[in-house]
């Protein structure tokens, strides 16, 4: 009977043991799952807070630089219709205010990345000093314009029963670019 007893206890030993080891290691094991959602959660949350902490920044920053892009993009003629029939009479408007007649001869369009150059031929007749002046009025336009070519020439206005009528025209012919946003706006 002791014999047994011992027996019966080793037996009963060992299963409380291989018991109590199976419970450490479900136990370990669940800890282990739960440091990795926790590390996963934990991650989730630093990666929230930057992103908080990114936008925040950029709204900062859109908030800074609002003034500087709204005047950029007063540089630049609007892709839509109306930014060139605009541009097109903000330049027919400064013919008539200095009294010259200001005629678009054509106007051609070049993609580039995210702009397009528009180049633009006007012919300006009239008086030297208000044609010179129309010249330097589009010159001094909020657009990002570059002057390639200007070339003003005597204009006879002829002559009335064989004398001079003592007008003195002149004519400008203006070749420039200037810069088209060519982004889509959305709708």
């Amino acid at each position: 009977m002791h014999k047994t007893f011992t027996r019966s206890t080793l037996v009963t030993i060992s299963i409380i043991t291989v018991a109590v080891t199976g419970v450490y290691v479900a136990l370990f094991l669940y800890i282990k799952h739960m440091q990795t959602q926790t590390a996963v959660l934990d991650e989730k949350v630093a990666f929230e807070e930057r992103r908080g902490s990114q936008e925040t920044a950029l709204k900062l920053l859109a908030k800074d630089i609002k003034p500087d892009l709204d005047t950029l993009s007063g540089f630049i003629v609007s892709n839509e219709n109306e930014g060139d029939i605009a541009f097109i009479k903000n330049l027919e408007q400064l013919g008539a205010a200095q009294s010259v007649s200001l005629k678009i001869i054509s106007a051609a369009e070049v993609a580039q990345d995210a702009f397009k150059i528009v180049t633009f031929q006007i012919a300006i007749q009239g008086g030297w000093s208000h044609v010179l002046h129309v010249v330097g009025l589009i010159e001094s336009l909020p657009y990002k314009i570059s002057v390639k070519e200007v070339t003003m020439s005597h204009v006879d206005t002829g002559s009335v029963a064989g004398k001079k009528d003592g007008r003195h025209e002149w004519r400008a012919a203006l070749m420039f670019t200037v810069i088209k946003d060519s982004v889509e706006e959305p709708k």
